[in-house]
């Protein structure tokens, strides 16, 4: 097989019984505010802030349903999960 050819292999991940692909077998698929996204395997929460151009302290962040403490936003996230951004707006 040739560069080509192995760069555009499609690897399929079963995940809640559904089959899905991608075209890095290092990236993972998470479910970010209802959309489908990739990011690299191992990426936290603050990587997700940080590609999005947000900062931490004015955001409120949902993993899996719950609530995430700053303190956690550097743990990891796995392949599926569903993370929810919810950004502070002022006004009076």
């Amino acid at each position: 097989m040739d560069d080509t050819s192995q760069f555009l292999s499609i690897f399929y991940l079963r995940k809640a019984g559904q089959f899905r692909f991608c075209y890095n077998p290092d990236a993972m698929l998470i479910q970010l505010n209802g959309q489908q996204k990739n990011f690299s395997e191992g990426a936290t929460i603050l990587a997700v802030l940080e590609a999005l151009k947000l900062s931490p302290d004015k955001v409120a962040v949902e993993l899996n349903r719950r609530l995430v403490k700053t303190a956690q936003y550097s743990n990891a996230l796995t392949d599926g999960d569903q993370v929810e951004i919810v950004t502070f707006v002022g006004g009076g």
